[in-house]
């Protein structure tokens, strides 16, 4: 797991476009967010397996980390924390995630302001991801 956030639309109304699905979010609404990358694709066949990683590289390059929203366990993992990510292969380079569920021991909060308050790699993370927040808004608004 990478990060995560609490994103709310601050607008009358909030679009994203991320992995091949537009997202549309009412003025008001929120989500918790989990952002979190795919570290190998095992289970896809050998001879397929580079499509896919190349696919997947380009989409992170587009998108940015894939994010899942609709998790009961946002408040039990922390970044860093393992997560397990089903996926289907579709045609031997496109990735249709199933689920995304925490595993393993989980960071408590205290060590995460820890991280978060020093220079980290964690905060300048967190600094990224802030930016490409406000620039989805600036589209959103544009």
């Amino acid at each position: 797991m990478l990060g995560k956030e609490v994103f709310v639309c601050r607008e009358p109304a909030c679009f994203y476009l991320g992995y091949g699905k537009r997202t549309e979010m009412k003025g008001g609404e929120s989500q918790q967010r989990i952002y979190y990358q795919i570290d190998n694709f095992d289970q896809v066949r050998e001879s397929g397996r580079g499509k896919v990683l190349q696919a997947e590289k380009g989409l992170v390059q587009m998108y940015g980390p894939r994010t899942t929203d609709a998790v009961g366990w946002y408040d039990r993992v922390q970044p860093g924390s393992k997560v397990q990510v089903r996926y289907q292969c579709l045609n031997d380079s496109q990735i249709e995630i199933v689920g995304v569920d925490p595993i393993g021991p989980s960071v408590s909060n205290g060590e995460i302001q820890q991280a978060l308050a020093a220079d980290s790699p964690v905060s300048a993370f967190f600094v990224e991801l802030r930016g490409r927040a406000a620039e989805a808004r600036a589209f959103d608004a544009a």
